[in-house]
């Protein structure tokens, strides 16, 4: 057989010497193509001499840039901050205040948050995480907390990422749908901030606009896509996947989350004041409540370290008018030691049991 036999002849159009192939042998213009052309293109794909199919992992220098970015922009915020207030001047001004009483009062607020945070995840998880799997009791939200909230020390992002795995595994409901949890339970501390930072700039009497009309609709516009999640996806409540927390959490679950919320940030709210006070820092009651919701909203975004960073020149520029700069920093470094360390004493007693179920959950995952 010659090649003109096949309309592989150079006197043939491409589409005629496709035609001339038998059809088993060729693809659909789509990509799918006939039984022989799929059983041979996982060849293809593996011949190194040939085009790649797969996406190619991210450069390393990529990876090294997202990881050292926060670090870099902290110890930026905290050159230029520096600068401005003099590391002797700010060492001064702890020994003025008085540290012993704030540094209690961070550390019971770090211990305090903890039950009331895991009794609102567990409403979640238990809406979510279908029963095929193994949704959560109250002390299992508490002990997952608890532990992965260790990594809370380094940043909000870090406690956040931690938690998530933790609740794939733990709990066999799946990456995606454990990932939908925490960007559910991150939606739900934005809404709760927002909520309470609304009534907060009113009665602060905070001349700005921008922030009096966008934190009720922040606050309302998370509470309304949760409450209204479950009838706009009703044909897909089954899909497991990053939406499944707003298809599948009804109404209840979604108050609970969000409102139930706004009890922790009026918590912080009020003990923040009281280490204040205690501090010596002569903050009012109504600039604390207007503008910690704005460092709480910044101290989540993740390029800081260890709640320092952006976060403190936001103290900073929020507090001056009323106390020196210097004795800000002093107290708002004291402070976030005094919180983490609240933080990992709480969650230590959990972290070797969340630990193992983690890696119990990474062996049982391929048959799951």
């Amino acid at each position: 057989m010659g090649p003109e036999d096949v309309g592989l002849s150079q006197g043939r159009s491409p589409s005629a010497r496709r035609d001339a192939i038998p059809r088993r042998f060729r693809g659909d213009a789509d990509g799918r193509g006939a039984p022989v052309a799929r059983m041979m293109r996982p060849k293809l794909d593996e011949d190194p001499g040939g085009a790649a199919t797969t996406p190619a992992p991210p450069a390393r220098w990529r990876r090294v840039a997202r990881a050292v970015a926060p670090w870099l922009i902290t110890v930026a915020v905290f050159v230029a901050i520096l600068r401005r207030y003099p590391p002797g001047e700010v060492l001064a001004a702890m020994g003025e205040g008085e540290v012993a009483p704030m540094m209690a009062i961070g550390f019971a607020l770090g211990v305090a948050l903890l039950p009331f945070a895991a009794a609102w995840d567990r409403v979640v998880m238990r809406a979510t995480v279908p029963a095929s799997a193994r949704p959560p009791t109250y002390l299992d939200a508490l002990r997952g907390k608890g532990g992965t909230a260790v990594l809370m020390v380094l940043g909000y992002a870090f406690g956040s990422g931690g938690y998530g795995v933790w609740i794939a595994r733990a709990t066999g409901c799946g990456a995606k749908v454990a990932g939908g949890i925490v960007l559910y339970i991150m939606a739900s501390d934005l809404g709760a901030v927002a909520l309470v930072a609304a009534p907060c700039v009113w009665l602060g009497g905070l001349h700005a606009p921008w922030l009096a009309v966008g934190a009720p609709a922040v606050g309302l516009l998370v509470l309304g896509l949760a409450l209204l999640g479950p009838r706009l996806g009703a044909r897909r409540r089954d899909r497991d996947d990053v939406l499944a927390p707003w298809r599948r959490a009804g109404a209840f679950a979604a108050l609970v989350s969000v409102l139930g919320r706004c009890v922790n940030v009026a918590l912080i709210l009020v003990m923040t004041w009281l280490g204040a006070r205690a501090f010596g820092l002569g903050i009012p009651a109504s600039g604390m409540a207007t503008y910690l919701p704005i460092i709480l909203l910044v101290s989540a975004l993740p390029v800081n370290i260890a709640g320092l960073g952006p976060a403190t020149a936001v103290w900073v520029l929020a507090f001056e008018r009323w106390v020196p700069g210097e004795r800000i920093i002093a107290f708002q470094f004291l402070w976030q030691l005094a919180f983490g360390m609240g933080v990992v004493v709480r969650g230590l007693p959990f972290v070797r049991r969340v630990i193992a179920e983690i890696d119990e959950g990474r062996v049982r995952a391929p048959a799951t």
